[in-house]
C-alpha cells in the first residue's frame, strides 16, 4: 500500500487479504464460546482489544481536541461500551428509497411522498399504470421493489417509530414495528411491492420503469446510475428516506477500526494508521471515491455534491445504530424468512401473528447472542 508520514516517521504498509475465520483462529481462546465473536464486545470480554481512549488522548500521537470534534458525536460515540472505547468509525451509511420523479410527474404526483400513506398512493399508482399498458409481463410490478436487506427493514421500523435497540439489549416484538410489517404485507397484498428473483434486478428494474421506488445503501447508488445510463433512461430521480406516519426513518449504520492487543509497537502502529485513514486529506478522497457519510464535520461540504446528500437534507444524521454484527445477521436472516412469511396469500391477520412470532424468536435469539 506504500508508505505514509507518523510525523516522526514513516511507515510501510502492506495490503494483504484474510478470511475472516483466519482472524479469529488468530484470536484462540476468544472462539470457544456458544457462537463465533464477531464484534468489539465479545473480542474485549475475551481480552483481545485495546482501549483507544488512551491513544486519542496521547500529547504526542492522539487527535487534538478540535479534531476530535470534528468528528459528529452520533458516530463518534458509537464504539464506547461501558466507558471504553473499543474502536473508533471506519464508515458508515444508511439505506435509502430511490425515487422515479419523472415517472411520479406523469402519474400526477408533484412532491415526493414524505408520509407511508402517500408512498402507498403513488406506489399503487405505478402499479395501476403498468397493468394498463400492452404488456402482460410487466402486470405485477410497479410500485416498490422489495428490498429484504436488513437495514431496510430496519428503516421502515424506525419510520414508525419503532426499532430494535432496547436500552443495552434489542426488542424486535413492538407495536411500532409490527405497525410497519402490515404496512408492507398490505403494500404486497395489494401488488403495490414486488420481490424480484434476486437482489442484482433491482437497479435494472428500477432503470426499466418496473419500479417506481427501490431501496439500496449510499454505496449502491452508483450501480443504480450506471443503470439507467445502460437502459439509455433519462428520467430524473432522487433519493427519500423511508417515510412513515410522523416521521422520516433515516439508520446511519457501518464498520469500525479496532486494534487488538500486540507488542506496544504494534499498537501504535495500527492507531497511527487508523489516525492516517481518518486524517481530512484521506476523508476528502473517501467521501468522493465512496459517497459514504464523511466521518469529519468539515468534510461535509464535499458531500453536499453526492447523490445520498439529498435524501438527508445535506445535514448528519442526529441518530445512528449500530447493532453487533451477530445480531445484525440474525435480523438479516429473519428479515427474509419473514418476507417469505408476507408473501402468503392468506389474510393479514394470520400473517402478522406468524411475522410476531418470528420477531419473538428473534428476541430471545439475539438476547442469547449478546449475553
Amino acid at each position: 500500500m506504500g508508505d505514509h508520514s507518523a510525523g516522526d516517521g514513516a511507515l510501510k504498509l502492506h495490503g494483504a487479504s484474510q478470511r475472516y475465520l483466519w482472524i479469529l483462529d488468530r484470536l484462540g481462546g476468544a472462539t470457544t464460546r456458544h457462537c463465533a465473536p464477531e464484534h468489539a464486545i465479545e473480542w474485549d470480554a475475551s481480552g483481545h482489544v485495546v482501549d483507544l481512549d488512551k491513544y486519542v488522548a496521547d500529547p504526542i500521537y492522539g487527535l487534538e481536541s478540535r479534531e476530535v470534534s470534528d468528528f459528529p458525536a452520533v458516530f463518534w460515540n458509537q464504539d464506547v461500551v461501558a466507558g471504553k472505547r473499543l474502536g473508533v468509525p471506519a464508515q458508515r451509511s444508511a439505506r435509502l428509497v430511490l425515487y422515479n420523479k419523472a415517472w411520479a410527474r406523469e402519474l400526477g404526483f408533484e412532491d415526493a411522498p414524505v408520509t407511508d400513506e402517500g408512498f402507498r398512493e403513488q406506489a399503487c399508482a405505478a402499479h395501476t399504470e403498468l397493468q394498463r399498458d400492452e404488456d402482460p409481463a410487466n402486470d405485477g410490478q410497479g410500485g416498490w421493489i422489495v428490498d429484504t436487506h436488513s437495514m431496510t427493514m430496519l428503516s421502515w421500523m424506525v419510520a414508525f417509530g419503532g426499532g430494535v435497540l432496547d436500552g443495552s439489549g434489542y426488542r424486535f416484538l413492538s407495536p411500532k414495528n409490527l405497525e410497519a410489517v402490515a404496512f408492507l404485507k398490505q403494500l404486497y397484498d395489494d401488488a403495490c411491492a414486488w420481490l424480484p428473483q434476486t437482489s442484482g434486478d433491482k437497479a435494472p428494474a428500477f432503470a426499466a420503469r418496473g419500479a417506481l421506488f427501490a431501496a439500496g445503501g449510499l454505496e449502491e447508488l452508483s450501480e443504480f446510475s450506471r443503470a439507467l445510463a445502460a437502459a439509455e433512461n433519462p428520467d430524473e430521480w432522487t433519493v427519500l428516506n423511508f417515510p412513515g406516519p410522523d416521521q422520516p426513518g433515516l439508520v446511519a449504520y457501518g464498520s469500525s477500526f479496532v486494534v487488538f492487543k500486540g507488542t506496544p509497537e504494534q499498537q501504535l502502529a495500527s492507531w497511527l494508521f487508523i489516525r492516517w485513514m481518518l486524517s481530512a486529506e484521506n476523508q476528502k478522497e473517501w467521501v468522493e471515491a465512496t459517497g459514504l457519510f464523511p466521518l469529519r464535520a468539515s468534510m461535509w461540504i464535499n458531500w453536499r455534491r453526492t447523490p445520498g446528500a439529498i435524501a438527508v437534507g445535506r445535514r448528519r444524521p442526529a441518530r445512528a445504530e449500530c447493532p453487533d454484527p451477530a445480531p445484525a445477521r440474525l435480523m438479516a436472516d429473519r428479515a427474509r424468512h419473514a418476507w417469505g412469511r408476507l408473501r402468503c396469500h392468506v389474510p393479514i391477520q394470520h400473517t402478522l401473528g406468524r411475522v410476531a412470532e418470528i420477531l419473538a424468536i428473534m428476541d430471545r435469539t439475539a438476547s442469547d447472542l449478546v449475553k
